[in-house]
């Protein structure tokens, strides 16, 4: 164990990130998470997504490189998407109608010739005739930030979350966070309308904008910032501009889930990870009092990493188990990546899987999440899964299966 401790304070991903880079440092170091490393219920969210063609603020890293290193330590964590930038629909004269000009990013397509414009209403398309089409890509935060505790444990790191804990050092929720980025938004998640694999930024009336990304094949969210409205109008005016561009009338069978963030403990957060260097130099002072040196930020996860294109691993494993659900293996790499085979185990048959929770969580994968990321309990283990929460468990059987011991038979 190393000899010098130096104590992450709070939860979720930028402890997560400064933790591992402390124990890559060879100093062990405590994380000292005060609820669960798992930020909030790790739904997804907006602030999960990096730019990588946009300039980075002044002092901060770009998310082009944060992206490459994320890449290089999980890129089965990482969902390239494309987001088509709408500006405000204005009706003018003569029926016709106008839109707003947009920040230029990436490239420009004309929507009444582009897939892109498929799934939008023939006055959509009309009216942003030429709009902004960017790569961005979607992090599955809860995940990675279980991938880099584990890889912090793995490196002789303690993760303390229970207890006092003396430490030359405490990251605590207000460094990470203190509200200056913070604004309150609304979010729903719905089952998923349109095919295409494109993400919308769509102009509210109050010209805030309503994000639309797909989550995966069956799920897609929408968020916009609460603004000046209250949370009732925020998420009326969410809903409407949803319809108004989709032409779709959305009724409540459309919606898995609907949710206000108005706590900045609540999010992930990625934008925390453009601030990692000047956390680091905050801590550079205690650093350099213990001799400790830089961290080899470049070392791949302790647990292993996917070398070759991940949609050939992917197609691997699951050809590995051609006995078990296919879609049901992929949505395991996608977890959990190159250890996916060591999450099955000794499985020979789908019954091997254990019991099913419905959501697609069955009872081998919850038993690891027990064993080897530290969940504690039933909801522990059902947000865990990241943007595949949303898909559902049975929380309260699950609780039951864990009091029985948590049983594969």
């Amino acid at each position: 164990m190393a000899e010098h401790f130096f104590a992450i304070g709070f939860r979720g991903i930028a402890a997560a990130w400064v933790a591992r880079r402390v124990a890559l440092m060879e100093k062990g170091g405590v994380w000292a998470a005060d609820r669960d490393i798992v930020t909030g219920m790790g739904l997804p969210s907006s602030r999960d997504l990096l730019y990588p063609d946009r300039p980075a603020a002044q002092g901060e890293r770009s998310d082009a490189e944060i992206l490459d290193d994320i890449r290089h330590l999980a890129p089965h964590l990482v969902r390239p998407v494309r987001l088509v930038t709408l500006g405000a629909l204005r009706k003018k004269f003569f029926g016709l109608w106008l839109t707003r000009d947009v920040e230029k990013y990436g490239k420009t397509v004309n929507l009444t010739e582009h897939q892109a414009g498929r799934p939008l209403c023939e006055i959509a398309r009309r009216a942003a005739l030429r709009v902004q089409m960017e790569r961005v890509h979607f992090v599955d935060a809860p995940r990675l930030t279980v991938a880099l505790a584990r890889d912090f444990t793995a490196r002789e790191g303690t993760l303390a979350r229970e207890g006092s804990i003396s430490a030359s050092y405490t990251l605590t929720d207000d460094q990470q966070d203190r509200g200056e980025t913070f604004r309150p938004r609304v979010q729903t998640v719905l089952k998923r309308t349109y095919r295409e694999d494109f993400a919308y930024s769509l102009p509210c009336p109050d010209n805030v904008s309503v994000l639309v990304l797909p989550l995966d094949q069956d799920t897609l969210l929408l968020e916009r910032e609460v603004g000046d409205l209250s949370v009732e109008e925020a998420f009326g005016q969410l809903e409407h501009t949803f319809e108004m561009h989709f032409d779709l009338e959305l009724k409540q069978e459309h919606v898995i889930w609907a949710n206000v963030i108005d706590d900045p403990a609540d999010f992930s957060c990625i934008q925390h990870l453009r601030q990692d260097d000047s956390v680091l130099a905050r801590l550079g002072d205690i650093f350099a009092q213990h001799g400790v040196g830089d961290a080899h930020e470049k070392a791949g996860l302790a647990d292993g990493r996917i070398e070759e294109n991940y949609g050939v691993f992917a197609n691997q494993i699951a050809a590995n188990y051609s006995h078990i659900d296919a879609a049901y293996i992929r949505a395991l790499v996608a977890r959990h990546g190159p250890l996916t085979p060591d999450v099955l185990g000794p499985t020979h048959r789908e019954s091997d899987l254990g019991e099913d929770f419905g959501g697609g969580l069955r009872a081998r994968e919850a038993k690891w999440m027990l064993e080897q990321e530290f969940a504690r309990t039933a909801e522990d283990i059902a947000w865990r899964r990241g943007r595949f929460a949303l898909h559902g468990a049975d929380v309260d059987r699950l609780q039951r299966w864990m009091d029985r011991g948590a049983p594969l038979g």
